[in-house]
């Protein structure tokens, strides 16, 4: 009998990422295979496969590398779901067959100027690789009993999201065996991705609720909110604020709730608070530094620890955060807020 596999090269990517196939062909009669015709439709929305193809966007063939020496390459732009993978039928034969199969440059290439090999024009043909839809492998390299040969390809995609699914199956045939056996179902998942948006207000520290307007020798609160917005978490220990103190406050380096009611648990300089489920944590101990130099830190690495000692510092121009764990993804979005006391000049 003759064999088909098929799989992917990796079971997961990133988005827009690039799809990677291999098709392998084994010959486990006793006799050689002459002519080995092998059809892969493409992933496509409704396809049917198990899981089924789900995605957004569109894609591209790409890359091609083929283990025979001599075989040709066809591409086809026609509908997928009019196009039959078994390179048996009647519709797939190059003189007469109702799919038009349009052959690639010697350099695996879209050939543009091609016309189908049943006839028509260069308009039956793919004019760039977004618009194939089906590959075909027409290998007349001798295969001996019990030999394999395989060929991989590349599909970039666009516009996906994360958990879209693309899963690919391949049809084979041989002259001289009579069934057409099919490959297993080799699929991609798009990996969830998380995507954070940030905002930062101020507010009066006024802790006597005395009416107090932000002038010089009073405090304010500055807090910034970050969210995650995307379809997956956000990596862990991941999440750097960095932040220029203005020039006209003095950060304040001791308990943010120091002189007023305790809004915050704990002793931190940076006052912490989230959502339910969001799975971050905040210490002052490990993620608050600060940074004096020209510039702006480009990772929490850049940054310094400088100890609390309950003053008001003008020296501390920028704040660098780095809060712990994974925040999650969900509805509504899990957020964090992170905050900080400073004095007017």
């Amino acid at each position: 009998s003759m064999l088909m596999n098929k799989t992917a090269a990796q079971p997961e990517i990133e988005i827009n990422g690039a799809l990677g196939f291999t098709v392998t062909y084994d010959n486990g009669t006793n006799s050689d295979f002459n002519v080995i015709d092998v059809i892969d439709v493409l992933p496509y929305n409704g396809d049917g496969r198990f899981p089924a193809t789900s995605y957004s966007g569109d894609t591209t063939l790409g890359a091609i590398a083929i283990e025979s020496t001599i075989a040709r390459v066809f591409v086809s732009k026609r509908a997928p779901t009019s196009i039959v993978s078994n390179p048996s039928d009647s519709s797939n034969d190059f003189n007469t067959g109702s799919t038009p199969w349009c052959q690639m440059t010697n350099a695996l290439t879209i050939n543009p100027s091609a016309v189908p090999t049943s006839g028509g024009t260069s308009s039956d043909c793919p004019a760039n690789g977004t618009e194939v839809t089906a590959l075909r492998i027409l290998d007349n390299q001798l295969l001996p009993s019990s030999q394999e040969r395989s060929f991989k390809f590349e599909i970039s995609t666009n516009g996906n999201a994360g958990d879209d699914v693309y899963t690919n199956q391949a049809h084979g045939t041989a002259d001289t065996v009579s069934l057409s056996p099919q490959s297993p179902f080799a699929t991609v998942r798009v990996k969830r991705r998380g995507e954070i948006i940030a905002s930062k207000t101020i507010s009066i520290w006024d802790p006597d609720n005395d009416s107090l307007y932000a002038l010089p020798g009073n405090d304010v609160i500055y807090t910034f909110t970050v969210s995650n917005i995307g379809d997956g978490p956000v990596a862990t220990d991941s999440i750097f604020l960095s932040d220029l103190i203005p020039a006209e406050i003095e950060f304040w380096n001791g308990d943010i709730d120091f002189g007023g009611p305790n809004a915050f648990p704990g002793t931190n300089r940076i006052g912490f608070t989230q959502t339910t489920g969001s799975g971050v944590t905040y210490a002052d101990s490990t993620d608050l530094r600060f940074y004096t130099g020209a510039g702006t830190p480009t990772n929490f690495a850049n940054c310094s620890v400088v100890a609390a000692d309950n003053t008001y510092r003008d020296d501390l121009t920028h704040l660098c955060i780095n809060p712990k764990g994974t925040l999650s993804n969900g509805t509504p979005n899990p957020t964090i807020e992170l905050s900080f006391r400073g004095r007017i000049k």
